[in-house]
Parts: structure tokens; sequence; C-alpha cells
């Protein structure tokens, strides 16, 4: 099997697969420099990034001692972004925002589309390559995915902390299969991609569109209690705590966050090659876009708040607005009305 055929086998089980890599040292490459983020408490207030899960960040042995090798894959959503910009074209431009990652993967939780996607390549590649064990490497598994990107060669890491592709941007979840041995010896005409440099220059377009200053280009790291995306999904409680100087969701998002990767230069390029007349809604990205993306604010935030819990988790089943759940989102909307 060659490159060719390998990259259609993985699109195969996901036509948003984009781009792959392989990675053979377990050892993180910029390890030091997020210890140095939560030394700076920066990180605050994910204090799950510091506590017991920090150490295997560090080296994929100490989560996967097996591990031999990783197979590291980025799935594109962008045209959720232009998604959203069909659905304002015909229905009109609500006051209230939403992330487009939340309405990546047909609407679905991308932890669960992706997970699925991973054990089925999985299966596959046993029919070709033989029998092997293998992990998931996604976001909630502590591991730092784009770290194992860049080292993969699929990106850099861009002034707003993002992995960026140069042809695909940054619109991308990072996720990966950990093998017991190594699989790319298979490969007829593998070469391993080599690191990406820095190709944002002197651009800050990025840190100058957000409105929270939550973004340090010096340091290409965020001060997560300023990030509207952490507030947003991360904050689950109305609590007068959460409150911070100079901090509001005047942006109008109400859950996530694209305005840092709305002006980067490299996602505006990779949105002009999208086909608007491809793109297909699907039956739960329409219910999502009707609820949030019709009427006003106050009238989505009477509907939230007369729903009952369990109607709330019906109503969100295996969405990404499932984890914040009622009261998060319920928190986010009246932040922004009073803000308005």
């Amino acid at each position: 099997m060659n490159e060719t055929q390998f990259f259609e086998l993985l699109k195969s089980h996901s036509p948003q697969i984009c781009d792959w890599g392989f990675v053979q040292d377990p050892k993180s490459s910029t390890f030091k420099a997020l210890k140095n983020w939560i030394l700076e408490a920066k990180h605050l207030p994910l204090h799950y990034l510091a506590d017991h899960r920090l150490s295997p960040r560090e080296d994929l042995a100490q989560f996967y001692p097996e591990f031999k090798e990783g197979l590291v894959l980025l799935f594109s959503y962008a045209e959720s972004r232009k998604l959203i910009e069909l659905w304002e074209q015909e229905h009109g431009a609500t006051e209230q925002k939403i992330a487009s990652y939340t309405l990546g993967f047909d609407g679905y939780d991308y932890h669960l589309k992706i997970s699925q996607t991973l054990h089925d390549i999985a299966a596959t590649l046993q029919t070709h390559f033989g029998t092997f064990d293998y992990k998931l490497s996604i976001d909630i598994h502590p591991v730092m995915d784009r770290d194992l990107a860049f080292r993969a060669g699929l990106g850099f890491y861009g002034k707003n902390s993002m992995l960026i592709s140069r042809k695909h941007g940054s619109f991308t979840i990072i996720a990966g299969l950990l093998f017991n041995r190594k699989l790319s010896l298979e490969l007829t005409d593998y070469q391993n991609k080599k690191r990406e440099t820095d190709h944002c220059g002197h651009c800050t377009k990025c840190a100058d569109a957000c409105p929270t200053q939550a973004i340090d280009v010096k340091t290409r790291t965020l001060h997560a209690k300023y990030c509207i995306s952490t507030y947003t999904i991360e904050e689950f409680k109305d609590d007068p705590l959460i409150e911070r100087d100079g901090f509001n969701l005047s942006s109008g998002y109400i859950f996530g966050c694209d305005i840092c990767q709305d002006v980067c230069p490299w996602n505006i390029k990779g949105q002009k090659k999208i086909q608007l007349e491809l793109i297909k809604t699907t039956p739960l990205q329409q219910k999502i876009l009707t609820i949030f993306k019709t009427g006003l604010p106050e009238k989505l935030f009477e509907t939230i708040k007369n729903l009952s819990q369990s109607q709330y988790r019906n109503l969100f089943h295996q969405t990404s607005f499932a984890r914040s759940g009622k009261r998060g989102l319920l928190k986010n909307l009246v932040r922004f009305i009073e803000k308005k």
C-alpha cells in the first residue's frame, strides 16, 4: 500500500479527514512551554490541566506504555463555518452566535463521531497490516494533541496557540491512534513529513480581533480565563465569581468562539475554496440552527429557561451543547443580554 492508497482508505471512513502523519518519538517537544504556562497560572480556571493528568502529557509512554508509533489525523469542520453563513443569508443574522465546530460532524459532539471513526479505522488497518493493540488519542485524553500534529508535520503553532495547516487552516480537530508497533514501515513510499516552520510572520490579526485580549502573541498562548470559549463552554455555573474586569460577551458568542480563526489569513484562504453548492444540512444541524440562530437572545433565554433538566438533556443529546448543561448555557445568555 502506498501513501495515496492509505489516505483514500482513511477518507473512506470520514471525508472530514484532510491530512495525516506518523509520530514515533513518545516525548513531547513543547511540554516545557506547557509547564511554564501553568506556572504563570494562565491555564486557570482549567485546573484539570495541572493535576495528575499533567505528567502523562510529557511522554506518551506514560499514557500508553506499549507505544511504538502514532497515526495523527486532522478532521476538518471548515464547511460548518460556511453553513452558518448560508443559514444567515437565507434566514437573517441573529445577535447570538455559536462556534462553528458545534455544527461539524453532522451536528453531533465530535468526540462521539471521531471515537467511532478511529475504532473503525483501526479495525480496517488490522485487515491490511495484521493485528496490533492501540489506544485512542483525542483531546479528552492526557495527550498534547497539537504537539503530536506539529511533530507529524501537519501544521505550525499560530499566535492564537492553535495548530494551523497552510492547506486546511485551523478549523480542524486533531485526533489519532497510538499503536504498539510501527505501521508506517508497511507503507511502500511513506516519508516522514517535515515539521512546519512559523508562517504567521508579522501578522497579529487574531490578537487584534480578540475582544477580551486573551491572546499573548509573544508566547503564542492564551490567558484561559479571558478566552470566550473557555468561559462559555468550560465554566458551567452561574456564579458571581465568574465576573471579570474587562470581560464580557458583547461579541455575541454564547457558546464557543470563532473570532480569532475567522480573521486568520490561512482560514480566509481555505474558506474561498469551499464549494457552497455542495454543502448539505443534516436534520440535527437544522435543529441546532433553528434553536440558536432564529429570533432574539431574550427569546432563546426564555426557551432554554422553560426546559426541565431532562428536556434539555433530550434536546441536546449527543451534541456539544450537552457539555455546558442548561445552567451553563443560561449563564452565557444572561451575561450576553446584560452587556448588549
